[in-house]
């Protein structure tokens, strides 16, 4: 039956936890291919994490998208395939995709953030900066006390809403999609 099938890959893979120090790793195995001869396994593993407040998250997937909210420390992450959706990351954020999505809010440090193809949104950030994709649209709302900002793009749009403070450095670069910046009335800038 069907049923028994899924039994039975199921228990083809593996998870594997390992500590070191303070350092928690979990990893899901996946047979050699050469053991699967030319059939599909058809497994997916999720996993919800409850960690301590203060704690770090480094995350690598393979397949598979990742969501963390409510981080006191730093996350980072590299995610060949999938969307990232990353909520009130204390100590803020570096993620990068191949393919798939990033969003990003309510982050009151600084973000580093890149997608080969992929849309990147960020709302409520309160640090610098950097995001970067090859193919997609970067929309920034509601950014405030960055000290940099430098958005990248190749093909798609730039949409920042947002802060300029005094001395701070901004460069919004897309070569094919237009650029909307909406500032405060009270905004004071030099255009280069």
């Amino acid at each position: 039956s069907s049923l028994e099938k899924a039994k039975e890959n199921a228990g083809k893979v593996t998870i594997e936890v390992t500590k070191t120090g303070n350092i928690v790793q979990i990893e899901t195995k996946y047979p050699d291919r050469s053991f699967l001869r030319g059939t599909s396994l058809n497994v997916s593993v999720n996993y919800v994490l409850t960690i301590p407040d203060k704690a770090s998250v480094k995350v690598k997937s393979t397949s598979g998208s990742v969501d963390a909210n409510g981080l006191g420390g730093t996350f980072e992450g590299n995610i060949t395939s999938g969307h990232a959706t990353l909520l009130k990351i204390a100590g803020g954020v570096d993620c990068k995709t191949v393919s798939g999505p990033i969003r990003v809010e309510d982050i009151p440090a600084d973000i580093d953030v890149t997608t080969v193809s992929g849309h990147i949104d960020a709302a409520r950030i309160k640090g610098s900066i950097a995001a970067e994709t090859t193919s997609g649209r970067i929309t920034l709302k509601d950014v405030t006390e960055a000290k940099s900002v430098r958005v990248n793009v190749l093909s798609g749009g730039i949409s920042y809403d947002g802060q300029i403070g005094a001395g701070s450095k901004f460069s919004l670069e897309t070569l094919s999609g237009g650029i909307e910046v909406t500032l405060p009335a009270n905004a004071a800038f030099e255009l280069d």
